[in-house]
């Protein structure tokens, strides 16, 4: 058994099931050449075919050095033909946004079989090297969204849940120290997961990459920051420090210690629990409200 180093994730360098059908053209693609021809590379070929026939996982480099084997087997004719293939398979893969491969002029380097062939070798690792970032930076993100997928629903159950137990005990005076938190929790947790959708399906970027590994500790950060900035925004509103038709009016009535009472119609609380979630969802809203009034405070006399 091959040595493995502690941590590392196979996932993430594993050929997926449906890149399957691509595999077996590839393969299909070598097999189809004469003995002959294959006699030179047949030992490495067919350690790579024998592996992937065995049910065992077929990794991104061992796809990319059986399609490599293949190019160098390949004539001059055969190159020429591979170069538009490759080209609009880079340029689908990078997007409108990417760079494109350089152009090769075939009429120009067509006697050169040499010149050709480090053309369609360097496009073929350049293509091949975005299909593993691309297939990559896609588990990742079906990970980081079954992750925030998971919490939400815990949040909200645990917003249900508080709620009717309270309300069955009649002690709806406590419900907004429930309510508020885990709203704006719950927005931090969906803001996060706007992040993570938005992040481009195509071209490579080592900074999405990153951003996707180190993700739960910003989910964390995000649900963590979203509950504060909904209990500060609460404040706010009770202080009357920020009033306006859109914002509830909320009276703290403290009789004793970690006793609050909130007096409010349902409209009011609605609003309020609108404005909680706002708080965690745009993340700079609290931030900016706070600095505007410390600005507002240092002009008055």
């Amino acid at each position: 058994m091959p040595n493995v180093k502690p941590g590392f994730d196979h996932d993430l360098v594993e050929v997926p099931q449906y890149a399957n059908v691509y595999v077996e053209q590839v393969i299909g693609e070598y097999e189809s050449l004469p003995s002959a021809t294959r006699a030179s590379c047949d030992q490495r070929a067919s350690q790579i075919i024998d592996k992937y026939r065995s049910e065992r996982k077929t990794t991104w480099g061992e796809l990319y050095g059986l399609e490599r084997l293949l190019v160098q087997l390949e004539t001059t004719d055969a190159l020429h033909a591979r170069i538009i293939s490759l080209r609009a398979r880079h340029a689908a893969l990078v997007g409108s946004a990417g760079s494109p491969l350089p152009a090769f002029d075939t009429a120009k380097f067509g006697a050169n079989a040499a010149l050709v062939r480090a053309y369609v070798e360097s496009a073929l690792r350049e293509v091949n090297r975005l299909l593993a970032v691309t297939a990559c930076r896609e588990r990742l993100r079906k990970r980081r969204l079954r992750a925030v997928a998971i919490i939400g629903l815990i949040v909200l159950g645990a917003l249900i849940c508080l709620t009717a137990v309270l309300r069955h005990l009649n002690l709806r005076e406590w419900i907004w120290l429930v309510l508020v938190p885990l709203v704006g929790a719950l927005g931090g947790l969906i803001s996060s997961q706007r992040r993570v959708q938005s992040i481009p399906s195509v071209g490579e970027s080592m900074t999405d990459m990153t951003n996707l590994h180190f993700f739960g500790r910003s989910l964390t950060a995000s649900a963590m920051s979203g509950a504060i900035f909904a209990a500060i925004l609460c404040m706010l509103f009770a202080s009357g420090l920020l009033k306006g038709g859109l914002f509830p009016t909320v009276d703290l009535n403290v009789r004793l210690p970690l006793d609050p009472n909130v007096h409010m119609p349902s409209g009011n609380l609605a609003r309020l629990l609108i404005w909680c979630f706002i708080a965690g969802f745009a993340e700079q809203f609290v931030p900016d409200t706070l600095d505007r009034l410390v600005s507002r405070s240092a002009k008055e006399p």
